[in-house]
């Protein structure tokens, strides 16, 4: 299980807040669920898409074993009404059937397939990205996750029949300044690689507000499967 720390979950607020990554995808999703709709975010992490999903439904509920990362979310979901934080494991969790399940970046097909029989009523969405390239991974690689490709791959060998969506983009992060980015390549890439190991890539903010940003390209597929859809084969 990923584990977050003090200074992870700093530096994801502060993208998550200088960017649109997040209301970006909630509105592609948003569009095609109802206003009284209760919904489940499998696996939320840190909430900040259960934050922006929010705004388009009844009720959100925000799933994840992580009792760390929830508390980020009830922080910054006080004075929201419709999102509920739940500490429990999706994959063993029992609740009334949810008008929409939300997986962005959480588990492989085979997984996400079973958990949405037995929990979904209605439309599933599957956040894939479109590459195994991950700029804080060591080598480059990350090995274990499940490409846009790949899923697509395994629903077309299922017979799982899906629409798609491809969005390209950005969850940078901006630095205070020189010593703020270098305590983020610290925390990432480790202390013998230091600010070299992003300094090529780094430019001065676009807003203004931060002395120096990082552009992170995060080009994604949002696949939506409609209910009779996924229950093929059961």
């Amino acid at each position: 299980m990923f584990q977050w720390n003090e200074g992870m979950v700093a530096y994801m607020d502060r993208a998550a807040r200088h960017t649109r990554y997040y209301q970006t995808l909630a509105e592609q999703i948003g569009t095609r669920l109802g206003k009284s709709d209760r919904i489940c975010d499998a696996g939320c992490g840190l909430g900040y898409l259960s934050l922006a999903l929010a705004e388009y439904v009844g009720t959100v509920e925000a799933v994840d074993v992580s009792e760390e990362a929830l508390d980020i979310l009830r922080s910054n979901c006080a004075e929201r009404f419709n999102i509920r934080p739940i500490h429990a494991d999706i994959h063993t969790w029992e609740t009334a059937p949810y008008d929409a399940m939300v997986f962005c970046y959480f588990g492989r097909m085979e997984q996400i397939i079973e958990i949405a029989r037995r929990l979904c009523k209605g439309r599933l969405y599957i956040i894939k990205g479109r590459s195994s390239r991950h700029l804080f991974s060591k080598d480059g690689e990350c090995t274990w996750r499940e490409t846009a490709d790949m899923a697509a791959e395994w629903m077309q060998a299922q017979g799982i029949a899906y629409e798609e969506t491809q969005l390209d983009l950005e969850l940078g992060q901006p630095f205070l300044n020189r010593a703020d980015a270098e305590r983020f390549a610290a925390l990432y890439g480790g202390e013998e690689r230091g600010v070299a190991w992003i300094e090529n890539q780094l430019g001065k903010d676009p807003s203004g507000k931060y002395e120096w940003y990082l552009p992170i390209a995060k080009p994604v597929t949002i696949f939506c499967l409609e209910n009779k859809n996924f229950r093929i084969g059961e």
